[in-house]
């Protein structure tokens, strides 16, 4: 738990057994995979039965879509900025000139 309380501002971490903790995050800052990955590297060991995999695998997949749905692509760290970025384009806020470039620079 430890490990994990350091790790985001936005992390959450409850102890539920001595071998189970509950870990509540945002899929735009932090994914399954990153968290999984920092354990492992801290020298935990996962539990790696076949059921547990295929979940873990699914769960991988799914935030993977979830995030590439809100804008972050696999391996984006600034993902939270890249939402507003993309709102801000999508927004008319006359900043565009809809004209074709050709048409731009004829005076």
């Amino acid at each position: 738990m430890q490990l994990l309380e350091g790790l985001s501002d936005r992390l959450e971490v409850r102890y539920l057994s001595p071998s189970v903790i509950q870990v509540e995050y945002s899929i735009l800052d932090t994914c399954l995979e990153h968290i999984e990955a920092y354990l492992v590297d801290a020298g935990l060991h996962l539990d790696n039965r076949l059921i547990c995999r295929l979940k873990r695998s699914l769960y991988h997949y799914s935030e993977e879509t979830q995030r590439a749905v809100h804008g972050c692509p696999k391996g984006a760290s600034n993902c939270t900025d890249m939402i507003f970025v993309n709102q801000y384009r999508r927004r008319d806020h006359g900043c565009r000139d809809n004209r074709p470039s050709h048409w731009r620079n004829y005076r």
